[in-house]
């Protein structure tokens, strides 16, 4: 188990308790605009439509110019529900134990959702946050690690990425940093177990628990 100095996490199904909203949302995007894509029901069927990069992941079913417009729409769709999202029980509580500006966040999502959902959560630290890197930016998440570590100015192997995407996986390989697959997010815990990440925790508590260790303050 090594120690890290920075604590950069994906939001969507992390912190954010979104699954259900996104499904409900790539489901309607799906009926409106592109009736090749799949139908999305479980967990198990976002593995299908999310496999791989996020960026590529529904190419082959409405092109690369589909797959950018759909994500568009996605995310417009998810920050015009945000009210309705809440951040998972206990995880909040994981992010302000870790220290003053310790942890970043890395999203697709836009940074104004992702604030008004943190504050859901009344015991929300601002003082946790170093950055919110959001979907404004226009970069790829690889992009949005190189340039939080640039920042911070630290070393790869002193930080660690929290994702529950296989795309996650992939994203940090490219960099390369260590990552933590969760298995309460969008992607099944035996798919992402396959895809081998450097940890998986399965729940919120087992997650703090391994960060709790991992905190080089601690």
């Amino acid at each position: 188990m090594k120690y890290y100095k920075h604590f950069i996490f994906d939001f969507d199904g992390v912190i954010s308790d979104s699954y259900e909203l996104a499904v409900e949302k790539f489901n309607e995007i799906r009926d409106e605009f592109f009736p090749l894509l799949p139908k999305v029901e479980t967990k198990n069927d976002m593995a299908i439509v999310y496999a791989g990069a996020l960026k590529t992941c529904l190419n082959k079913w409405i092109g690369q110019e589909g797959t950018k417009a759909f994500f568009n729409h996605h995310s417009e769709r998810m920050q015009a529900v945000s009210e309705n999202i809440k951040p998972f029980y206990g995880i909040i509580e994981t992010l302000n134990t870790l220290g003053d500006k310790k942890v970043s966040i890395v999203t697709s999502s836009y940074s104004e959702a992702v604030r008004n959902i943190l504050t859901k959560d009344a015991t929300f630290n601002e003082n946790a946050i170093y950055k919110i890197a959001g979907r404004e930016l226009q970069q790829s998440k690889t992009e949005k690690i190189f340039n939080l570590l640039k920042d911070l100015n630290i070393k790869k192997e002193d930080a660690v990425y929290v994702g529950d995407l296989e795309s996650d996986i992939l994203y940090c390989r490219d960099v390369p940093i260590d990552i933590i697959s969760v298995g309460y997010g969008y992607h099944p815990s035996e798919y992402l177990q396959s895809c081998k990440p450097t940890y998986f925790a399965a729940s919120v508590n087992e997650l703090k628990n391994l960060l709790t260790i991992m905190n080089s303050n601690n």
